[in-house]
């Protein structure tokens, strides 16, 4: 029996909330619109927030390697509404970029963050070094793809084509036609180059995550157990700090961050700010 794989990539996270990029329907005709529902929550398939239109930073289906862009058509109770308009026969490859924010946790709920995202060794050593009182705050992104069939789509090799995301899950078996019981391979890029040791995860309906560590050249395996859909994600850190400071008070937005009367641990990806 067939299934479908949905890929996602954060570049820090907040609380082991997903976000996926998933197609009302994985196969289309050409010249039909394709409809995305965008969402975040918890553990896929269960969606639980919608993203808002204004977060998105990129939006666009490579339809046999030439990209035509995504639209938001509605905002859900609980995802954002994307279409477009599949111009050509092949694998259309969507994928979305939200622009980056930043969050502070807890000391509680970092030690949960950290078993929820199967955190590295040596990123729960620096935070156990870090002196308290402590925070943490991170500046994460998210960088989401799936795939449509497009026609007659089963010759196009494109789905296993880079689409030039700063991190990007690229899969190594087709993820429209893979079957029950088949591996599932997939390679993560930073910047074009293979990221090692990258803790990913394959989860499905009612299902556990079954994490992997990417090898010396980015990838690593699944085996899928049964039909239906399925999403590989992972999520990636660098640490920026120690960035360790007095604290001083300003008002919480995306753009700045709440302070408190303590010294500060931060952790934020290498990136400029921004899941596969």
């Amino acid at each position: 029996m067939a299934c479908a794989v949905i890929l996602s990539l954060s570049v820090g996270r907040v609380l082991a909330h997903d976000t996926w990029l998933e197609p009302q329907a994985f196969a289309r005709r050409s010249g039909d619109v394709a409809e995305f529902d965008l969402t975040s929550g918890h553990g896929f398939p269960e969606a639980e927030h919608a993203i808002a239109p204004e977060r998105l930073a990129r939006a666009e289906c490579r339809v046999a390697g030439k990209p035509q862009r995504m639209h938001p058509a509605s905002v859900r109770p609980k995802s954002l509404r994307l279409a477009v308009r599949l111009q050509q026969e092949g694998t259309a490859v969507c994928r979305v970029e939200l622009k980056p924010r930043s969050i502070e946790l807890t000391d509680e709920q970092v030690a949960a963050y950290f078993d929820e995202i199967d955190a590295p060794d040596a990123i729960r050593r620096d935070w156990a070094a870090a002196p308290r009182p402590r925070a943490w705050r991170e500046t994460y992104a998210k960088y989401a793809k799936s795939m449509v069939g497009s026609g007659a789509w089963q010759k196009d090799g494109t789905w296993s084509k880079p689409v030039g995301m700063a991190f990007e899950i690229v899969p190594e078996s087709n993820p429209l036609s893979i079957r029950a019981g088949e591996q599932m391979a997939v390679r993560v890029l930073h910047d074009g180059s293979p990221l090692s040791g990258l803790s990913v995860a394959l989860a499905g309906v009612g299902t556990p995550n079954v994490w992997r560590r990417t090898d010396a050249q980015g990838r690593a395996k699944f085996e899928v157990p049964s039909a239906g859909r399925w999403i590989v994600r992972g999520r990636w850190w660098r640490l920026h700090a120690p960035w360790l400071r007095p604290a001083t008070r300003s008002r919480r937005s995306s753009a700045a961050r709440r302070h408190r009367s303590r010294r500060q641990v931060g952790f934020r990806p290498g990136v400029a700010a921004i899941a596969s």
